[in-house]
């Protein structure tokens, strides 16, 4: 009976391995590349900008939901359309584009894919869509028959009144009231479902999918869809604590998909919030488990648990301020952890050299999603576990003593601290391996330098290097461990790789982009309108080649008012690449009112900066001691580092009719952000500009914030025809935009091409007329467009009245 048992978990570990979900022994990093409202900052143009800073560190990108949805703007959790896949981030182009660049860059894409419920034009109507010459429709058959039952918000009462026929089957998962839940048993919604997957890998090129409210259906459905798409990674959001019920729901998918571990992020959560790190030792994650890590994704923060503005302006997840104050720390125990760990953007945004060189100790130790950790030591002050990866072994202590556990130095070899944490490297499990301090990207300044190290159990280790990516051998450069080498400017390959008594230890690789540096001044903006500093704020400043303010520093009254709130602010002067500036901000006098009302240090500002002073504090100087504080409790005001606050500014934007004969106007309808619709069929545009030999109408418009924007419609008619000749909607335009309008159409509409930036000057032809002010323009311009004053003095050739004069 025990041979059978035996033979039987053997024969399913062999299942397991095969199975499609997640690939073991992966060394993936994802990063979640967006965030709630993050309409702006990771449209698909913008996040392929980023693919070089996110090659090195990243694996995989996990992306907004990419098909249109059923308002303006959507994040894409009410998907309207499958196959259309112009989004509130951007064209279907774009993407493809923003794809096929991260692959090159070794990234692959994770799609959010949302297939649970589905919106729809009024109760029941799903817009067809063409595919490869194939329709795609849902039906009212395909919505669940208990749909919206237990949210009270029932749609069989509606399908009774409409006299409209449901599906026969109930739903087989949770329920959500806001949309058409779909029925997955029913053969058209498979056959729609599997068309979309496979379009998102095989035309789109992405690998694999994030399921969006993965409890909804039956987690057999996910085996049978990922492998019609031959998915290579899938990980659904079974959002839930019950670590049993999130193991069986891997397994009713018969291991073909992982899941996101909210446990974990409860358990970091926790730890941070009772300022208990020995919660972090508690089996309370389903990471923890040995049979099931390879299928799970680690997380500490998404988009839906973020503190953000809710729909009517109020603080969402206020709760997770405390995961706000230990980020670092909580990234890098994650990141020090098996499983896949899932970094979000905005921790990235924020501490992008820190996140980095975590990711770099995970890559230097061949951490995977299957490695073994156990407990290395635990207090309510600090928590330490070690990590067994492919190279070597690291130990990885945090909380708030975490620089103050005992570590034997002869074993562990510190290489990297920072804010509440601490990682050492297990010198004997490395043998010999090089190390280099600082992360791969771009710099600027000129003479970078970079330490190179090595974790060697041999003292007399020497470290080989070269810089243009060729691998080190015996007779490449040497120096020893410790050394700092310099850079230049451009892009450098720097491989190290560890000598010992002759023979090659194993090296590390880095790549960076060197940019010479100019001195320039930032501006610190400091607002305090939530504690009260009504007056003024003291900037007490010090560090780089700042000359120390002396205690409680400058009193700084000079304000600035942005959005309708007061900023003060103060420049400082940055002179070299590695200049910098640190603050502590507070109210009062030397005499001790300052201290009691100051904020924490806020180091290494290198560039202008809003900071936010919050009324919330914490306590300095307390000592853990079995549990029990003792010592001074000195509380200092936490300070929001915010992203830079927005100054109104003027758009232009520049319509080209000449493809479909629009000749003497065009009406522009707008809407969106802090913008008033305009009646359709809009604006009627006569004013042009000639740029290119091209005719451009064109129309200004304000943006008031950072997320403000404008969407438009071109047409031309009135309100009864215009809609026979109007464009796709072009969505979120935030900059000043050039748009041809295309004599080809997307079903009945015009189809908009969209130039990157202004056209492209060639030789005389960059020449601006207001067309309706010809004959007063009697200006004289350069060939490069510059207006001059009067007529020209020196000799050359210039642009009068539209034509092109010499002057000798």
């Amino acid at each position: 009976m025990k041979r059978f048992l035996a033979s039987t978990f053997a024969f399913l570990l062999s299942l397991c391995s095969m199975a499609q979900g997640w690939p073991g022994h992966d060394h993936s990093v994802m990063l979640q590349g967006f965030y709630w409202d993050s309409f702006q900052e990771t449209q698909w143009t913008n996040l392929e900008k980023m693919a070089d800073d996110f090659a090195d560190y990243f694996n995989l990108v996990w992306v907004p939901q990419s098909g249109k949805g059923g308002s303006i703007p959507s994040m894409g959790y009410n998907p309207l359309y499958y196959f259309n896949q112009h989004s509130s981030f951007g064209t279907r182009d774009e993407l493809k584009n923003m794809i096929k660049t991260f692959k090159q860059r070794g990234i692959g894409t994770i799609a959010d894919v949302v297939i649970n419920h589905h919106e729809t034009v009024g109760w029941f109507l799903f817009p067809p869509e063409t595919y490869n010459g194939v329709t795609y429709q849902f039906r009212s058959t395909d919505i669940c028959a208990d749909d919206g039952v237990k949210n009270r918000n029932s749609c069989e009462d509606a399908a009774r009144e409409q006299n409209v026929q449901l599906s026969k089957n109930n739903d087989e998962g949770d329920d959500w009231g806001g949309m058409r839940d779909l029925d997955h048993k029913s053969e058209n919604v498979q056959k729609i479902v599997k068309a979309y997957e496979r379009m998102l890998i095989d035309d789109l090129g992405y690998v694999g999918f994030r399921y969006d409210m993965a409890k909804g259906f039956a987690g057999y459905h996910f085996k049978d869809y990922n492998s019609a798409a031959n998915a290579k990674y899938s990980v659904g959001e079974v959002w839930t604590y019950d670590i049993p019920e999130m193991k069986k729901w891997i397994e009713n998918t018969e291991w073909y998909s992982g899941v996101f571990d909210f446990p974990f992020k409860r358990t970091v959560e926790k730890a941070i919030h009772d300022n208990n790190w020995t919660e972090l030792g508690k089996p309370n994650t389903v990471v923890s488990d040995t049979h099931y890590r390879r299928y799970i994704v680690t997380y500490v923060e998404n988009h839906d648990t973020q503190i953000r503005k809710g729909e009517h302006g109020e603080n969402i997840n206020l709760n997770n301020g405390y995961m706000e104050k230990d980020t670092l720390a909580a990234n890098a125990y994650m990141l020090a952890m098996p499983g896949t760990p899932c970094v979000f953007l905005p921790h990235y945004l924020r501490y992008p050299q820190e996140i980095k060189k975590m990711i770099d100790v995970r890559k230097f130790a061949g951490i995977h999603n299957e490695s073994f950790y156990e407990t290395y030591a635990k207090d309510k002050a600090y928590y330490a576990i070690t990590t067994k990866g492919d190279d070597g072994e690291i130990l990885v202590v945090v909380g708030p003593k975490a620089n103050s556990l005992p570590v034997d130095t002869h074993k562990y070899k510190k290489i990297l601290s920072g804010y509440h944490y601490v990682y050492y490297a297990d010198v004997a499990s490395f043998g010999s391996k090089a190390w280099i301090s600082l992360p791969g990207g771009k710099y600027q300044g000129r003479d970078l330098k970079v330490r190179l190290d090595a974790v060697s159990v041999d003292n007399n280790v020497q470290l080989a290097y070269t810089t243009d990516g060729t691998t080190p051998d015996l007779s490449s450069r040497k120096v020893a461990p410790g050394t700092e080498v310099t850079l230049p400017e451009g892009r450098t390959v720097l491989r190290v790789t560890p000598v010992v008594n002759g023979k090659l230890g194993k090296s590390v690789t880095r790549v960076y982009k060197v940019e010479d540096f100019k001195p320039h001044t930032i501006r610190v903006y400091v607002n305090a309108d939530r504690v009260g500093w009504n007056d003024y704020v003291n900037f007490h400043s010090w560090g780089g080649t700042q000359t120390g303010t002396q205690w409680p520093g400058e009193k700084v009254t000079r304000t600035e008012t942005i959005n309708g709130k007061k900023w003060f602010y103060k420049d400082y002067e940055l002179k070299t690449a590695d200049d910098y500036v640190n603050f502590v901000f507070s109210t009062g006098t030397d005499g001790g009112t300052a201290s009691k009302n100051q904020t924490f240090d806020k180091n290494n500002v290198k560039e202008t900066s809003f900071f936010d002073v919050s009324p919330e504090k914490d306590y300095v100087g307390v000592y853990f001691d079995s549990g029990k504080d003792k010592g001074p409790k000195e509380e200092h005001y936490f300070i929001d580092n915010l992203t830079p606050v927005y100054k109104q500014k003027t758009i232009r934007i520049y319509v080209n009719t000449e493809q479909v004969g629009w000749n003497d106007y065009v009406n522009i309808h707008s809407w969106g952000g802090s913008h008033a619709d305009t009646q359709w069929p809009g604006d009627k545009v006569t004013d042009t500009e000639i740029i290119n030999g091209k005719k451009w109408f064109y129309k200004d418009y304000t943006l008031n914030n950072d997320d403000d924007y404008v969407n438009f419609v071109f047409s031309r008619g009135t309100v009864a025809d215009a809609y026979q000749s109007q464009t796709v909607d072009r969505e979120y335009i935030n900059k000043t935009s050039f748009f041809t309008i295309s004599s080809v159409k997307e079903g009945d509409k015009f189809n908009i091409q969209r130039a990157a930036s202004k056209p492209t000057p060639t030789g005389i032809s960059m020449v601006h007329e207001n067309l309706g002010k010809i004959s007063a323009d009697n200006a004289y311009y350069t060939l490069s467009g510059q207006r001059l004053n009067g007529k020209p003095s020196q000799c050359g050739v210039y642009i009068h009245n539209g034509k092109k004069i010499v002057v000798k």
